[in-house]
């Protein structure tokens, strides 16, 4: 009897451990293959039921399932992460063939000839001069360096200084980022329409003290200084040359007030150049060229961010392969060690301290090709894209300008229209009438429109000018940042060839140790 209840009971053990597995793992769609391999590698004859308890079945199948789980949601992220991208490549790939089709119809317009001939139409207007500075007619080179870490009173924030050293003048000062910051503004402020490098953006809390992002700040404050001075008009701004050359700060901080009460030019004949002319370019002609303009700003930072994004994740996955080459040489020195204590032979921990050297070089090599690509791939590009956004800075003030250009334009059209049928010249708000044809003014109304208002008619052409001077600035703009550009990709790519190609030696003789060493 006692031999039958024991057997009973293994059969019902047996019969709900199989409804356990019937019911997770086959109702569940998972592959009772790969389950029968998991129980084997939990314990000897895991494939053997008669081997488990059911609480123990229980587990492993929770263990299982639980796994799955997550390496399906895993491979769900993956592949969204894939459709995201493959979705962002296809938004690309069509933002791409709309560009070349606009270029294709702009150069094949029938007018095409006419715009061309238009796009030359300059005017010249005279303007205020700005004299010379001693950084004019010379190549200027600015190095930032040595951040330091300030520390003021409990009623002001820490900051980082950095020491600008201006190597043709060997003019050295202190300047914060917000000093780089003013200067941006200033120079925006008292010469409007010109391209202004871009800066870093403000960072707040403890992080930007710490030294990843300070270098990294430090080398984007070179760049926009360094394009700063690429500039004439700004070479010969006061405000550059303060920031360059005031050290003792109570005379900066007295020289910025003074810029700060300066209120922007209203005027194109208020504005500085270095001969005293001022180019205007019509308007009339080229909202094809900016329309262009503007999608190859958009679709080229649009590569860029994608580019910095996949740059940044790999060498994110290098810097981890790193920390695991760490702990393969720190088990290397535990074994050499180990061999040591024990009096194991001599080659045996030889062996283990050449290989605990070549994993110490090997984490050196690709530590040094991951910064190389950091350095020069991923923020040379970076920054390509704040350039980008700061010439939209352009883009949009342009348009803005054109917009209240056509307001206000619109309705003084209007007014004029509404006296012109009046036909009361009383009315006509001709603040001078000498040397006006008043037997003219009645019978043609071009010239009537031309008097009439003759306030509201100045300040009109000076919206016009503004914007014809935008227009001109623009493009002159354009072409100096894309010869920068050029010339900066050029020695930019050579320097991080020259550079990558040391740490491929690097590791080629690296490899060529170990080697001859097995061997």
């Amino acid at each position: 009897m006692k031999e039958y209840d024991e057997e009973d009971e293994q059969k019902k053990d047996l019969a709900m451990k199989k409804e356990l597995l019937q019911r997770e793992i086959v109702n569940g769609y998972y592959n009772k293959d790969q389950f029968i391999d998991y129980c084997l590698a939990l314990k000897p004859y895991g494939d053997d039921l008669s081997q488990w308890s059911y609480e123990e079945l229980k587990s492993a199948v929770n263990s299982f399932i639980s796994y799955h789980q997550q390496e399906d949601l895993k491979e769900k992220e993956e592949q969204q992460i894939k459709n995201e991208n493959q979705t962002q490549r296809n938004q690309m790939e069509n933002q791409i063939n709309q560009i070349n089709n606009n270029i294709n119809l702009y150069n094949n317009n029938n007018n095409n000839n006419v715009i061309n001939k238009n796009f030359s139409k300059k005017y010249i207007l005279n303007c205020r001069k700005i004299e010379k500075s001693p950084l004019n007619d010379k190549k200027v080179s600015v190095v930032i360096k040595n951040p330091k870490a300030v520390e003021t009173s409990i009623f002001k924030s820490n900051y980082i200084s950095y020491e600008v050293l201006t190597i043709n003048t060997q003019w050295l000062v202190s300047r914060r980022y917000s000093d780089f910051d003013w200067l941006r503004q200033t120079l925006k402020k008292i010469h409007p329409g010109l391209y202004c490098p871009p800066l870093p953006g403000k960072k707040l809390g403890s992080r930007r003290f710490e030294n990843d992002f300070v270098v990294k700040r430090m080398t984007y404050l070179n760049k926009f200084l360094n394009d700063i001075v690429e500039n004439e008009i700004f070479k010969a701004s006061e405000v550059l040359i303060s920031f360059l050359s005031i050290n003792d700060r109570e005379q900066f901080e007295l020289k910025k007030k003074i810029f700060d009460s300066i209120k922007a030019p209203e005027r194109v004949e208020d504005f500085y150049t270095l001969d005293g002319k001022i180019n205007l370019l019509e308007d009339d002609y080229n909202e094809m060229h900016y329309t262009n303009i503007q999608n190859y700003i958009k679709l080229q930072t649009q590569l860029f961010d994608r580019m910095n994004y996949n740059l940044k994740n790999y060498i994110s996955n290098i810097a981890s392969a790193c920390n695991n080459l760490e702990d393969i040489q720190k088990d290397f020195e535990m074994l050499t060690q180990l061999n040591k204590i024990v009096l194991m032979k001599e080659e045996i921990t030889k062996t283990y301290e050449e290989l605990t050297i070549f994993f110490k070089n090997w984490k050196r090599i690709i530590y040094n090709q991951n910064d190389l690509i950091n350095n020069n791939i991923r923020y040379f590009f970076k920054y390509i894209c704040m350039e980008n956004n700061a010439f939209n800075e352009l883009i949009q003030d342009r348009l803005e300008k054109k917009e209240e250009y056509s307001k206000e334009m619109n309705k003084l059209i209007k007014k004029k229209e509404d006296l012109w049928n009046e036909k009361d010249i009383n009315k006509w708000n001709i603040t001078n009438f000498d040397n006006i044809d008043r037997f003219l003014l009645i019978k043609d109304k071009d010239y009537a429109f031309s008097k009439m208002y003759t306030i509201e008619t100045q300040n009109l052409n000076n919206l016009h000018n503004k914007l014809n001077y935008i227009n001109y600035t623009n493009n002159e703009q354009l072409k100096l940042i894309i010869k920068i550009d050029k010339e900066r990709f050029i020695d930019n790519i050579k320097l991080f060839a020259k550079e990558f190609y040391v740490t491929l030696n690097d590791s080629l003789n690296t490899w060529s140790e170990i080697g001859s060493f097995v061997k």
